[in-house]
C-alpha cells in the first residue's frame, strides 16, 4: 500500500497561483504519523515510542525507517505533533489576533468603530508581555473565550519537526545530547502533561493557570525566544535555540546556508588605487594569479602553447581523462591531446570582481587581469563610483574559472554602457558629447 507521504510523479499543469497560510490544525494532523506522548526520548539505549526518537520520526543512522521503510539516503523525514488541552496564542500572531478581537462584536458584526452597530461598546484589548497573555478591559481574558475568527492565531497542534531538522548530538556511535529544539519540545511535552493533569483533577483555578501560563511560555520560547525573553533563575546557562533563531541571523539557515558567500576559484583581498591601469583592467597579486587555476582542454590547437605554457610554470596541474591529477611541481608529465590542464591567471584573461553588498548591476563587473606584484588588488581610482567603493578596509572578490560567455555580458565596457555608466567614470564633457563609439574607445583606453 503506498504511504501518503509518497511523491508522485503529476502531469504537467499550469499554476494559477501560490498562496501562503498558517498550517490549520487538520492539516498538521492529516501529515502527522505520531503524536509525541513521551517525555522521554530513550529509554536504555532505545528510542521510546511516543517520544521525540521515535523511530517514525526518520532515519538518519543505519538502518530503515519504522514509517516509510526507506534508508537515510532515501527517508525525507517524518511529522508528528503534540495536541494542547487548551488552545494557545501563537506568539507570532499577536498582533492579528489583537486586531482581530478589537473588531469582534458578541453580536457577530466586525467593524473598525468602538461602538458597534447594535449599540454595544466593544471590549478594550491589549496584549501584555510579561504574561503572554490578551488582556480584556484590564483582565484576563481565556482563549477559550476567543470568537470562530481569532481560532487561525491559536495553536491546538503543534507539529514536531522530523529527526532529519533535529538530529541529536553523537560522536561516533555514542549520543552525547539531544539537539536545543528536542529539549525545547521535551519541556512542552511536560508542561502539557502537568496542564492536562490539573484539569483532570479539578485542581484550583490559579494552579492550573500557571501551569498553562508555563506551558504558554514554553510554546512561545520554541518559536521565537526573542519575542519573549527569559525567565531563568539561572542565567549562567546557554540559552536553547528557537525555530526563529535557526532561521534569522547572520548564523541561521538564510544568510549561513541560501544567500551568496565565498565561493571556489575566487580571492578576496582589500583594494589600492593605481591610475596606470586603464578602467577595464584589474592589478591581480602574484600570489593569487598563481592560486587560482581554470581547466584548459588539450587539442591539436593549443598543444604547442600549453608544452611552452608548462615550461615556464604556468600550468599548476595536469588531469588525466582516467580522473588521475598530476601536480607539475613535483614532475612535469608529457602532455596529450585530451588532458585537461589547469591554468594560473596570466594577463588578459577576464575574471569577475565584486564589492558587496552588490545594490545593481554594477557592483559586479569583468576586468583583464594584470598581474602585478604587491599584495593588494588594484584598479584604477575612477572605477570607484560604480561600485560604490573606498579604500578603507573593504574586502573584494575576484571570480575566476567562470564561463566566457557570462565574462563577456559582465565586461566593465558592455556594463557601463549599457547601463549608463559612463557618467560617473568619464569627465561631463566626454559623456554628453561623446558618441557611443567615442565612450567605448574611452572606456578602453583611459587613462
Amino acid at each position: 500500500m503506498a504511504s501518503p507521504h509518497t511523491l508522485y510523479c503529476t502531469p504537467k499543469m499550469d499554476i494559477a497561483s501560490i498562496g501562503f497560510s498558517i498550517w490549520s490544525a487538520e492539516d498538521i494532523l492529516k501529515a502527522s504519523v505520531v503524536e509525541v506522548t513521551e517525555a522521554k526520548c530513550l529509554q536504555n539505549g532505545v528510542p521510546v515510542e511516543g517520544g521525540l526518537r521515535d523511530p517514525r520520526f526518520g532515519c538518519i543512522h543505519a538502518g530503515t525507517c519504522a514509517f516509510c521503510g526507506q534508508t537515510r539516503h532515501g527517508c525525507p523525514g517524518h511529522w508528528g505533533h503534540i495536541s494542547f488541552p487548551i488552545p494557545l496564542i501563537h506568539i507570532a500572531m499577536v498582533a492579528p489576533l489583537v486586531q482581530t478581537l478589537r473588531q469582534h462584536c458578541p453580536c457577530g458584526v466586525v467593524s473598525k468603530k468602538r461602538v458597534c452597530p447594535c449599540g454595544k461598546i466593544k471590549g478594550k484589548y491589549t496584549w501584555v508581555k510579561s504574561g503572554l497573555a490578551v488582556h480584556k478591559n484590564g483582565e484576563v481574558c481565556p482563549t477559550t473565550d476567543f470568537p470562530p475568527e481569532a481560532d487561525r492565531f491559536l495553536v491546538r497542534v503543534l507539529p514536531v519537526p522530523p529527526i532529519h531538522i533535529r538530529p541529536p548530538l553523537t560522536v561516533g556511535n555514542t549520543t552525547r545530547g539531544e539537539n536545543d529544539l528536542t529539549y525545547r519540545l521535551v519541556n512542552i511535552v511536560r508542561k502539557t502533561h502537568s496542564l492536562s493533569k490539573a484539569l483532570a483533577d479539578t485542581l484550583p483555578a490559579h494552579v492550573a493557570y500557571e501551569r498553562y501560563e508555563a506551558l504558554q511560555h514554553a510554546v512561545a520560547c520554541y518559536m521565537d525566544n526573542d519575542k519573549v525573553g527569559t525567565n531563568r533563575r539561572n542565567s549562567n546557562r546557554r540559552e536553547y535555540t528557537s525555530l526563529a533563531g535557526r532561521i534569522k541571523g547572520k548564523e541561521g539557515t538564510m544568510r549561513g546556508h541560501c544567500m551568496g558567500k565565498r565561493v571556489d576559484q575566487s580571492g578576496r583581498c582589500v583594494i589600492t588605487g593605481d591610475n596606470r591601469l586603464k578602467l577595464s583592467e584589474i592589478g591581480i597579486p602574484q600570489s593569487i594569479a598563481r592560486t587560482l587555476t581554470k581547466p584548459v582542454k588539450v587539442t591539436d590547437h593549443n598543444l604547442a602553447l600549453l608544452k611552452e605554457a608548462l615550461v615556464q610554470g604556468k600550468i599548476r596541474y595536469a588531469v588525466l581523462p582516467s580522473g588521475a591529477r598530476i601536480d607539475t611541481s613535483v614532475t612535469q608529465p608529457k602532455i596529450r591531446v585530451g588532458w585537461t590542464l589547469e591554468q594560473s591567471l596570466q594577463d588578459g584573461d577576464l575574471v569577475l570582481f565584486n564589492r558587496q553588498p552588490s545594490l545593481h548591476k554594477m557592483s559586479i563587473m569583468a576586468h583583464q587581469v594584470r598581474v602585478l606584484p604587491h599584495n593588494t588588488l588594484r584598479f584604477n581610482a575612477a572605477c570607484t563610483t560604480p561600485y560604490n567603493a573606498d579604500f578603507v578596509s573593504m574586502w573584494y572578490t575576484v571570480v575566476y574559472s567562470v564561463p566566457l560567455l557570462t565574462l563577456f555580458f559582465f565586461r566593465m565596457v558592455n556594463s557601463l554602457l549599457s547601463t549608463g555608466g559612463f557618467k560617473r567614470v568619464l569627465p561631463p564633457s566626454c559623456s554628453t558629447d561623446c558618441s557611443t563609439e567615442q565612450r567605448h574607445t574611452l572606456l578602453r583606453e583611459t587613462p
